[in-house]
């Protein structure tokens, strides 16, 4: 396939200033050297400069100008035209996967585009598009990708103006949303950064990406907890809780995080309002569950309002407005008072109030960790003086400030360096090296789909099937500019405790889908959360459920995309030797058949009729595999340690195994810290090893002449 960079050009940039038309320079510039240009509109000048090395290229461009910034465009032509075009979305929220170059996504549809848009970039760019409202766009950085070759255009910050891509044929067009923007001085108004790859060199791509936007380090570490939205919605009483926590306990599931979720309080807004079974104060919650030994997560939505709050009522000063006076509405929930608003985040007595908030729930209710939701809503603000992006930015400095949030320090237990804190509904361009974790899909539903939501095009959707594909296509993130919260996976039977009847239908999610969550979840995401009562697990999903822990610490060495069949790559590593793994999902409505690598690969226990099942011939895969629709298969690539049955990762459980023993094979395994115990646990060895050949069997089988024992361990 030909090269997209090889003939790359910089066909022209558009400035606007406000008072001002747009100005467009033409340039028709290929950047294969390093230089520096000067350039000038009426109003406005600047310099542009260019560094190239190899296939790699940067481009920055500084301004100097006394009015207020409105738009900047640009437009490049690369070699060729791609073949798909990975899109990521604008809100954590937003569907972000790629697309067939000759796919259009679609608008939003009415009257669907009436209550939902402010969740979603209409607001902030659909004016602005050259291709058309329902085109293609991404947000934030692209991968073009032709055959084998790939291309990736990102913005190294959009701290300061929000950056977004759109595609026609071999053209890319680039906006910078300014609007609004003062200029103090001459500044960085464009930092782009371009590089092509060959496909299986993406992940190191993405990690030279990352490393130029030079983001402090993480705090914290992956983490694994309950929330309780997923189930008991906002019907969440003190008892619920309790219930999840002592039978935690009872388990010794070795979870980080208890968080209560919304239902607490009485209505947005009002954070010190608690439903009557609270209490004035969720301090005796967190006691518990900080006795348990895990810490204590609360949610919060704090740049919002709904419309029965007190504050809609007592403070309408408080409300952000646009430049009619109206009331900014920040969107529609049935389960809250139907609309609700953006505060208004430069008015001082709201910015009083939130440090309030934070300082009540970080000390005197004592919670250690914030999940921070509809954080979008501060950049629905009017561009006055800010762009956009720098109202988003200045709203997370507001939570910065109030929480005592440092960056790069890492967060200790009595939470000098500020709590740890997950954003949600945010562009996650924003929240890069600003939080601990971050959302990155849509929530999840009971049920893989919601069509009418689908057909109104809605982007940022309750869906798995949504949630999913943005799982797969922003792991970049994941341990570069965050940590990834994925959002839950499903294990139960039951559906939801949302009405009173619906606590004894069954989950309307076959278990394929389930399966399919759950292992992505895991491979990908680090924040793993589960909304399931734990105390009305069966055995089999607590024999599952047991088989979640520890997190493995892995890393993902290739995604393959091939129009919603996914194969991942990923591997860690024990003391002794490597694991090499490999994710097959399909989440296409019809049946796929994959190719595997050449080898063997043994299943994991998941795919088994019960994890608790002898493991035989059947558990190995080698040639070719048939996936049902939204199914998926987590393989291990067989060695002398073929594989185990004590975690959903073969051997993820084992720190090492002594192969070269003679005798008493229990001895000879080391598990990792905080694996649960599960019973029975079987580890699979070629019988060649020393450890076979002393070990007394189970079962033995054999698989294209190789020869395996089965050992209880």
């Amino acid at each position: 396939m030909p090269s997209f960079i090889e003939a790359l050009t910089l066909n022209s940039i558009e400035l606007e200033l406000y008072g001002r038309p747009a100005r467009e320079i033409d340039l028709n510039l290929i950047p294969d050297t390093d230089a520096k240009y000067s350039i000038s509109w009426p109003g406005a000048d600047g310099t542009l400069t260019v560094q190239r090395s190899g296939d790699a290229i940067r481009l920055q461009m500084r301004l100097k100008t006394e009015q207020r910034l409105s738009h900047l465009f640009l437009r490049f032509t690369v070699s060729s035209e791609p073949a798909h075009i990975f899109c990521n979305g604008y809100n954590d929220w937003t569907g972000s996967r790629e697309y067939r170059s000759s796919e259009r996504p679609g608008r939003l549809l009415a009257p669907a585009r009436w209550l939902l848009r402010p969740l979603s970039d209409i607001p902030v760019i659909e004016k602005r598009l050259r291709t058309g409202k329902g085109a293609k766009r991404s947000q934030a950085f692209t991968v073009l990708r032709n055959g084998h070759r790939a291309l990736l255009m990102g913005s190294v910050s959009d701290f300061d103006a929000f950056t977004f891509f759109e595609f026609k044929g071999r053209s890319v067009l680039v906006h910078r949303d300014v609007d609004g923007r003062a200029l103090q001085g001459e500044e960085t108004v464009l930092d782009l950064y371009i590089e092509e790859a060959k496909e299986p060199d993406l992940e190191a791509l993405y990690q030279r990406y990352f490393e130029l936007k030079d983001l402090p380090a993480l705090r914290a570490k992956p983490a694994t907890g309950y929330t309780s939205w997923y189930y008991h919605y906002n019907r969440l009483t003190p008892d619920d809780l309790y219930s999840v926590i002592d039978r935690s306990v009872e388990t010794g599931a070795p979870l980080d995080v208890i968080q209560i979720d919304d239902g607490f309080q009485r209505r947005v807004g009002d954070w010190f309002d608690l439903k009557p079974e609270f209490g004035g104060s969720l301090r005796p919650i967190v006691d518990r569950i900080h006795k348990a030994g895990y810490r204590a997560g609360l949610w919060l939505a704090p740049f919002v309002a709904e419309a029965r709050s007190s504050i809609m009522r007592e403070h309408p000063d408080w409300i952000a407005r646009d430049r009619r006076g109206r009331m900014i509405k920040a969107g529609f929930n049935p389960l809250w008072s139907y609309w609700f608003y953006a505060l208004d985040l430069q008015n001082e007595e709201v910015r009083e109030y939130l440090h309030m908030v934070f300082r009540v729930v970080l000390e005197e209710w004592d919670f250690d960790l914030l999940k921070l939701d509809f954080l979008y809503a501060a950049a629905l603000q009017e561009p006055r003086t800010m762009s956009r992006a720098q109202l988003m930015a200045d709203g997370v400095n507001l939570i910065h400030e109030a929480t005592g949030w440092k960056a790069g320090q890492a967060f200790t237990p009595d939470k000098k360096n500020g709590p740890l804190l997950l954003g949600c509904g945010i562009p996650p361009s924003s929240a890069e090296g600003r939080f601990d974790y971050c959302r990155i899909g849509s929530d999840v539903k009971e049920s893989w789909e919601d069509g009418l939501l689908k057909a109104v095009n809605y982007q940022e959707r309750v869906s798995t099937f949504n949630s999913l594909i943005s799982t797969i296509g922003r792991h970049p993130y994941n341990g570069r500019g965050f940590w990834n919260d994925p959002d839950v996976f499903y294990l139960r039977h039951t559906f939801r405790a949302l009405k009173d009847t619906e606590k004894s239908m069954p989950l309307p999610m076959n278990q394929a889908e389930k399966t399919t969550l759950l292992l992505l979840n895991h491979a990908l995401g680090g924040l793993i959360f589960t909304s399931d009562p734990v105390h009305t697990y069966n055995e089999e999903e607590l024999a599952v459920y047991s088989r979640c822990f520890p997190q493995i610490g892995h890393r993902v060495d290739a995604v393959r995309d091939d129009e919603r069949l996914y194969t991942i790559r990923f591997s860690c590593e024990m003391i002794d030797r490597p694991l090499n793994y490999l994710l097959v999902s399909n989440l296409r409505d019809s049946e796929a058949t994959v190719d595997l690598p050449e080898g063997l690969w043994f299943r994991s226990c998941v795919h088994a009729g019960s994890v608790a099942d002898i493991p035989d011939a059947s558990w190995m895969q080698s040639g070719q595999v048939r996936l049902k629709p939204h199914h998926s298969l987590c393989l291990l690539q067989v060695g002398e340690l073929a594989g185990t049955t004590g975690h959903i990762f073969p051997a993820g459980d084992l720190l090492s195994v002594n192969l070269d023993a003679t005798s008493d094979s229990s001895k000879n395994v080391e598990r990792r810290n905080r694996t649960m115990q599960v019973r029975p646990a079987y580890l699979v060895l070629e019988r060649s090893c020393n450890l076979a050949k002393s070990a007394k069997p189970v079962s033995q089988f054999e698989v294209e002449g190789r020869q395996f024992v089965v050992v209880q361990y």
